[in-house]
């Protein structure tokens, strides 16, 4: 059993991983929601997983000798969650809309992610 925390330097919706056997969980830290799972990724044991400083991606190593990269579709997901909250309380126009921006774009990368 492996867990490693990102936490964003805004410190809202942080998450973190945990790795068991060949699969990788991610959770919300502040909720404790499994936000995605990535199953049977290697053909032997998860012996490292991080994530990049951005916390767009994660990267395992296993006993297979293999590196993988991945995207963070959890990460995205806590990032529309935080750009929905801060759209509420948002007074600058020009600010609402990049809030609005961002969360159409990242709902389409997601949705794109999930088609594949």
């Amino acid at each position: 059993l492996l867990a490693t925390p990102y936490y964003p330097s805004s410190g809202i919706n942080a998450e973190y991983g945990i790795a068991t056997s060949t699969n990788i969980n991610l959770y919300n830290s502040e909720t404790t929601e499994l936000m995605d799972t990535l199953e049977s990724i290697h053909s032997d044991i998860i012996t490292k997983i991080a994530f990049s400083d951005t916390g767009k991606y994660l990267y395992s190593c296993a006993q297979d000798k293999s590196i993988r990269v991945w995207r963070n579709r959890a990460g995205m997901i806590c990032d529309v969650i935080q750009w929905e909250e801060s759209l509420k309380t948002a007074t600058n126009a020009s600010h609402r809309e990049r809030l609005r921006q961002q969360i159409s774009d990242n709902r389409a990368l997601l949705e794109e992610l999930e088609n594949k």
